[in-house]
């Protein structure tokens, strides 16, 4: 294995915990207002759900990207 490869592998090794948060971000957000609308529909009290839900998961999402990011450094 020559210089390059290592430098290439430890590259990788060093942004590997990073690649998924934004993924990770998208699908809690995601989750959560699905969740809200569903309930919308449910219970017949739209937009209250939805914005409820949609805060509950842009903060639970962000929580978790800085809990990541804490945990990584």
């Amino acid at each position: 294995m020559n210089n390059i490869d290592k430098d290439k592998k430890e590259t990788y090794k060093s942004i590997a915990p990073f690649l998924n948060l934004g993924l990770q971000m998208a699908i809690t957000i995601l989750v959560f207002v699905l969740l809200g609308w569903w309930l919308d529909g449910r219970f017949d009290k739209s937009p209250l759900f939805i914005l409820i839900f949609s805060f509950v998961g842009i903060f639970g999402a962000f929580y978790n990207f800085f809990r990541a990011i804490n945990k990584i450094k």
